[in-house]
């Protein structure tokens, strides 16, 4: 997209509209020039000149702000100089354009004419905050006048052609998740596989059933995990993301949840208007620090503990994107949240046979001589997919360091004490591993 020379045009215009002060409540609508192709701005789905015009106002704030300079001129000689619109950046100390700039381009004093120009391209569901190209206005356009912003993804894409991904910081508290695992990485119990089907079929047909009058409930799609850590919660919210080509974005509860009277609800706030039309998966894992039962209004905490909770159903009823939620103890969440969810299962423990898949898998680089797998599985109940990988790690690292032609060759004795001493490194007791020495008859080892 030829961007240099539609600046040039957009100047000009600038210059014109400018120049004619004096009529300014007769102007003449703007005709498509020669040196804006209608069928690249048509690819998204931009159609009609003004909100080409909109848009590229947007565009240039961020690219070429210095074409706003003729407006900072002739807002001191104007009669009325707040019909220009435009605001000054402090730090960079450059004009930027507004709503009011928008309309000055497009409608003079024309009433009629502006208010059309408000309706279509500067109401909430208007195409230009839908598709996502302006970023959200922070005001009423209708009587005061907002920052003309274009929204990154829209900047990157249309300037460099790359996709814009947000960094974590103190007003974003959400971090980019992404995961190398595929499902075939992932054994899990075939409850939970059958019901991640289900979870599959909602991602992709929601909207479809959203757009139905028929079947419409409420919006978007929401869904609740729940189990102990470990399980394959997180990750398979990740290859969820993965599969349908969406963003995850794994909101921080430990920045979001504030000792101050409404930080919580602003910083839930910024997050939720963010995400809006971003195509977003909002994914709120270990959520049980703000998502609490509500508890009966005896105290001031108690009020803005309540106040908090209602806040955050409020919004993630009104979200109409993709909204994970993960917890260890769905007992401790309030039932209104509980309702809030399209489906909600546990990832169960691992059963024993599945434990064995996710033993046999994870130490594939392994040769066992004469070890029972079959009874390490059936016995060692509390080792789940993320305990047994890691420990085939400790095991990679135990080989490398020894760097024998047997390092990866593990018989009873050498496994046991190699499992030992992981549970010990990891804090862990280890009295069943002892028993399952005992009724093995391998040698016991003083601590």
């Amino acid at each position: 997209m030829n961007l240099q020379e539609q600046f040039r045009w957009l100047e000009t215009l600038l210059e014109e509209r400018i120049a004619d002060l004096p009529n300014i409540i007769l102007y003449q609508d703007v005709e498509m020039p020669a040196i804006v192709n209608p069928e690249v701005w048509q690819e998204d789905e931009l159609i009609d000149i003004e909100e080409i015009i909109i848009t590229l106002l947007a565009i240039a704030s961020s690219l070429m702000p210095s074409i706003f300079d003729v407006l900072k001129k002739a807002e001191q000689v104007a009669s009325e100089p707040s019909l220009l619109g435009c605001f000054k950046n402090a730090e960079s100390n450059t004009y930027h354009p507004t709503t009011r700039t928008a309309l000055f381009l497009l409608a003079g004093k024309n009433i009629e004419k502006r208010i059309h120009i408000i309706q279509r391209y500067f109401q909430e569901n208007s195409k230009l905050f839908k598709l996502n190209i302006l970023k959200p206005l922070i005001k009423d356009v209708i009587s005061e006048d907002c920052p003309l912003e274009i929204s990154p993804e829209f900047l990157y894409k249309i300037s460099i052609n790359q996709k814009f991904r947000y960094s974590y910081s103190s007003a974003f508290p959400a971090s980019l998740y992404q995961t190398d695992e595929s499902w075939d990485d992932l054994v899990l119990n075939p409850s939970v596989s059958d019901c991640l089907i289900d979870v599959r079929a909602w991602m992709r047909h929601y909207s479809t059933l959203n757009n139905n009058p028929q079947y419409k409930g409420s919006k978007g799609f929401k869904a609740l995990f729940w189990g102990e850590s470990g399980t394959g919660k997180t990750v398979s919210v990740g290859i969820l993301g993965k599969e349908v080509g969406k963003d995850v974005y794994r909101i921080d509860l430990s920045q979001i949840v504030s000792k101050y009277v409404g930080e919580t609800e602003k910083n839930l706030k910024y997050v939720f208007d963010l995400a809006q039309n971003k195509d977003w998966i909002l994914f709120f894992d270990e959520g049980d620090a703000l998502l609490g039962k509500r508890t009966d209004n005896k105290s001031a905490n108690d009020r803005y503990g309540n106040q908090e909770i209602a806040y955050l159903l409020q919004r993630m009823e009104d979200f109409d994107g993709i909204l994970f939620l993960c917890t260890n103890k769905k007992d401790n969440l309030d039932e209104a949240f509980k309702r809030r969810f399209h489906l909600r299962f546990e990832f169960s423990q691992p059963y024993p046979t599945v434990r064995y898949e996710i033993w046999v898998k994870a130490f594939e680089e392994f040769f066992f001589n004469n070890v029972p797998m079959e009874y390490v599985a059936e016995k060692l109940k509390d080792m789940n997919g993320a305990w047994i990988k890691s420990f085939a790690r400790y095991c990679k690292i135990q080989a490398l360091e020894d760097g024998s032609e047997n390092a990866y060759i593990f018989d009873r004795e050498k496994f046991f004490k190699t499992l030992r001493n992981f549970y010990i490194l990891q804090g862990r007791g280890y009295h069943d591993i002892t028993a399952m020495c005992k009724e093995l008859g391998l040698p016991m080892w003083k601590d």
